[in-house]
């Protein structure tokens, strides 16, 4: 049953491949957010998709076509598969029941502040949920924008899988990281007695702006309207992305960097952040 799995569990299962099919349904993720973007601009439209969970039965409703919300059944089947149901739940609704859960914050201690929770204003586009003040979450809810909600989801278990306090209690080996200790995006935000390029910097804050506290929900956003610009990759221009077995891809545009998940991904963040007004 759902209530009976730890998230720890969880994490100490996907970290046998070391997270990797997980991040390849991230990858299935980001095509279908950006689909769903496409035909559905609006946060708001009441045609995204979203899933109903009660302890009864859960629902995904919405979507443009009927391939679309096929596919999306799909990728949280596979989910569900590859996070392990337990109890006999279906692998679509004991993913959908896990999602519920880390949305409304449900606490456990896995000792790690760097992997975030949600903010407020992030919540209002992903839940409709009873208040919770307890460990006790509730079993009933809305999940908006299940497509984006799901990946962030992905990306907080990849980022639990290479947390070092995660790994130490699911007893995982920690995977190698071709950004992390060449230091190539650290090195960014450390080197001194360069002239800063003002034009660069100013670009890189305005199209972190326009997002405002969700522009981390939105890098993939932001890294279109810094091409479509132009902007200078800085530092980043010809470092290696892990897409996981055994294959790497080199920065040459900045939408390449939304293939980084995990670990480099949060470099990434971290070097943007300062750009972040």
């Amino acid at each position: 049953m759902v209530n009976d799995t730890t998230t720890t569990e969880i994490v100490r299962y996907i970290s046998r491949d070391r997270g990797l099919a997980i991040e390849s349904l991230i990858g299935k993720l980001g095509k279908l957010i950006a689909e769903e973007a496409r035909e559905i601009p609006s946060w708001a439209d009441e045609r995204r998709l979203k899933a109903y969970v009660d302890p009864a039965r859960c629902r995904i409703l919405g979507g443009h076509s009927g391939d679309f919300l096929e596919s999306v059944r799909v990728v949280t089947r596979d989910l569900g598969i590859q996070m392990r149901p337990l109890g006999g739940d279906l692998p679509i609704e004991f993913c959908l029941r896990l999602l519920l859960r880390e949305l409304v914050c449900e606490r456990e201690p896995l000792n790690h502040p760097q992997i975030d929770r949600l903010s407020d204003e992030q919540l209002d586009q992903y839940l409709w949920a009873p208040y919770s003040g307890n460990s006790i979450t509730p079993e009933s809810g809305q999940v908006l924008n299940l497509c984006g909600a799901l990946k962030w989801y992905c990306q907080r278990m990849i980022g639990l899988v290479y947390s070092a306090d995660v790994l130490l209690q699911a007893n995982a080996v920690l995977p190698k990281n071709p950004i992390g200790e060449s230091s190539g995006v650290e090195k960014a935000t450390k080197r001194r007695g360069r002239h800063r390029n003002q034009g660069r910097r100013d670009a890189i804050s305005n199209a972190i702006a326009k997002h405002g506290r969700d522009w981390r929900d939105r890098l993939s956003d932001v890294f279109i309207e810094l091409d479509s610009n132009d902007v200078p990759l800085g530092d980043f221009q010809g470092r290696e992305i892990d897409l996981g077995d055994g294959e790497s891809t080199k920065i040459l545009k900045w939408d390449d960097l939304d293939f980084a998940q995990g670990e480099q991904r949060r470099q990434i963040i971290d070097v943007l952040r300062k750009y972040a007004v």
